[in-house]
């Protein structure tokens, strides 16, 4: 009997372990690397603001810009940093973004930086070498207005930057190391540059959060800080009054001639089809914006995004956890049938 209590024992186990396996699923603890390079701005004779660590710097038409940067190495092998230049974009978080690479700049943008960089697109660091290199800009032809802003940044094939700066505007992540740059002009006009909201049109769509949620493209079409911005959304229903609901948007703010992607959590939680009229009010300092636009929402896209609901998520993660459960209950009762007639049968046998 020993050996069949033994037996039965094991099985329970393994049933126990399968139960704790499903639940720790996808639970991992990760340890960072360390940083494999440094980068410092060495700011120019032509720096308009002093005292920080990005480039804020005022040119000629028509020139070639040179920016200087201390690059090391901070590991024992060689080391290749990559170099390029970008867009800024306003993150989910509403903030303000410099470490995205290969963003495209908004279409109401005359000149970008990623088009104004010319190089070096990458750096050969020999171990613990540390190195000043010189980035090279093109200068628009023409004077402009406003503030042309972007971003270098920095990455390696080696082991991913993981310092953090918390004195500074200079940008470190895991994986991208981002020196912000804004340029204006040493001949702008007498023009005063304001920060100017413009509106997408809307679209239902599976928010990054989980559920069904407008997305609308607010974009700064002005060269120039948005500031911080405020807004309300009020949906209507154009057939049903009762199925209509408002939403606060979160402060956010946006870089020059750049946009952010809102999302506008669904007012009931599930959405219903119809014609929907959606009336968007901004704020930013004293100006004041607003808009409206129509969302008709179909079945079938309804259908689609009530599927990613997180109650609906639930309720089918629940239905498998119950499944599996039921399974290994029915298992452990079939396993217990049997040893008990596998014992009755040995009694009988004698």
């Amino acid at each position: 009997m020993g050996k069949h209590v033994r037996r039965w024992q094991v099985v329970a186990s393994l049933l126990l372990t399968t139960v704790i396996l499903f639940f720790t699923n996808g639970v991992s603890t990760v340890q960072a690397d360390t940083p494999s390079f440094d980068v410092q701005a060495v700011l120019p004779k032509n720096q308009v603001t002093k005292g920080i660590e990005f480039f804020d710097i005022r040119v000629a038409p028509n020139q070639k810009q040179e920016l200087q940067v201390n690059l090391a190495n901070l590991s024992k092998q060689d080391n290749v940093v990559h170099i390029s230049a970008t867009a800024p974009i306003t993150d989910l978080t509403g903030a303000v973004s410099y470490t995205q690479p290969g963003v495209k700049p908004d279409p109401s943008a005359r000149y970008s930086i990623g088009e104004l960089f010319e190089g070096p697109s990458s750096i050969n660091l020999a171990p613990r070498e540390t190195t000043t290199i010189s980035l090279r800009l093109k200068t628009p032809v023409k004077p402009f207005d406003g503030l042309i802003i972007g971003s270098f940044i920095f990455s390696s094939s080696s082991k991913p930057s993981v310092q953090d700066d918390t004195k500074s505007h200079k940008i470190k992540n895991d994986i991208r190391v981002a020196i912000p740059v804004g340029l204006r002009s040493t001949k702008p006009s007498s023009k005063t540059v304001v920060p100017n909201l413009d509106l997408g049109d809307p679209r239902i769509v599976t928010s990054p959060f989980g559920g069904g949620a407008i997305q609308t493209r607010v974009r700064n079409i002005e060269p120039a800080f948005s500031g911080k911005v405020t807004g309300t959304i009020d949906v209507h229903d154009r057939d049903d009054s009762t199925n209509s609901f408002r939403r606060k948007q979160s402060t956010f703010g946006i870089a020059p001639n750049s946009y952010f992607e809102m999302f506008t959590s669904w007012g009931s939680g599930t959405v219903q089809p119809g014609h929907y009229i959606l009336n968007y009010r901004f704020s930013a300092g004293e100006r004041n914006w607003e808009f409206t636009r129509q969302l008709i929402v179909s079945s079938e896209q309804a259908s689609r995004v009530n599927q990613t609901q997180p109650a609906a998520q639930n309720n089918q993660s629940w239905w498998i956890i119950g499944f599996i459960l039921t399974t290994l209950l029915f298992i452990s009762i079939s396993v217990l049938v049997w040893y008990r007639g596998k014992r009755r049968g040995q009694k009988m046998a004698r």
